[in-house]
């Protein structure tokens, strides 16, 4: 089965906590991981860009996982400076 191509764009990254993920698919759930694993931010969103602040975390690596509406799950990492 071939997999289907969905531009995923995280601007900026690096950040210094407020960014923006732009998908072509809509998106039905963003989560974000620390390095450790630990859910630090989950949203049930209908849309294909939203805006996230992680301002008040430490910085480092982020791991930012999208559910998009046709069940696929999509991969991206973040640095948080």
């Amino acid at each position: 089965m071939a997999k289907e191509y969905n531009p995923i764009v995280i601007s900026p990254n690096p950040t210094e906590g407020i960014f923006n993920i732009s998908t072509i698919a809509k998106m039905s759930k963003v989560s974000i991981h620390d390095n450790l694993g630990v859910l630090v931010f989950e949203s049930k969103t209908e849309g294909t860009n939203e805006q996230i602040d992680l301002s008040q975390l430490p910085k480092g690596m982020y791991f930012v996982s999208l559910l998009l509406e046709n069940n696929q799950e999509v991969h991206r990492k973040l640095l948080l400076r």
